[in-house]
């Protein structure tokens, strides 16, 4: 199976969801170092399942606790368009592990 790293040449499009811009700025900053043609972050679930629908992404960095509609929630109604059947999927959180 491929890693994400060798199969960084065919991201070209890329789009980040976090409710923390400052996360979502940090993370578009260093993607465009991978040359990415289009890099784009919002910081809700309906913003990010309009733009889903909208055009493909490559690659997909989400946010697990969102506002609204939750990341577990867009993760599942992403997997339902064919389009992103194998796209890969980042999936992050701020949250504290519990011991």
């Amino acid at each position: 199976m491929a890693s994400l790293i060798d199969t960084a040449s065919t991201i070209n499009r890329v789009l980040i969801i976090d409710d923390d811009e400052s996360i979502g700025e940090l993370v578009r900053d260093y993607l465009k170092g991978w040359s990415c043609d289009e890099v784009v972050a919002v910081t809700d679930g309906n913003a990010a399942w309009n733009l889903l629908q909208a055009a493909p992404y490559d690659l997909i960095v989400l946010d697990w606790r969102l506002p609204g509609v939750s990341g577990m929630a867009l993760f599942n109604r992403l997997r339902t368009l064919p389009i992103y059947d194998k796209t890969p999927v980042l999936v992050s959180s701020g949250q504290k592990l519990r011991p």
